[in-house]
């Protein structure tokens, strides 16, 4: 799933397609020629959005044909199995 979002009078929006200089936020499922469309619209390495949904990624820095990536892994409530795993993941 494929979401855009940007700031309107200080408060975040989901918006209707996608727009210059909005937050794009993207999660499994997805399909995968909306995957190919993205990389073409933005231009970058189709690396830059397909590594990043490894859950095993870690946080990085990367800067590609003036195209720069930041991964930044962040805790969210592991809500599988509390019971036996990490009350976080991230």
């Amino acid at each position: 799933m494929i979401s855009y979002y940007d700031m309107k009078d200080e408060i975040l929006q989901e918006l209707d397609e996608l727009q210059e200089h909005c937050w794009i936020n993207l999660q499994p499922p997805f399909e995968k020629d909306s995957i190919q469309k993205l990389v073409e619209y933005l231009d970058v390495p189709q690396d830059f959005i397909t590594d990043p949904m490894d859950f095993d990624e870690r946080s990085r820095y990367e800067n590609e044909q003036g195209v720069r990536l930041i991964v930044v892994n962040t805790p969210v409530i592991n809500k599988i199995d509390q019971k036996n795993e990490a009350i976080y993941i991230t």
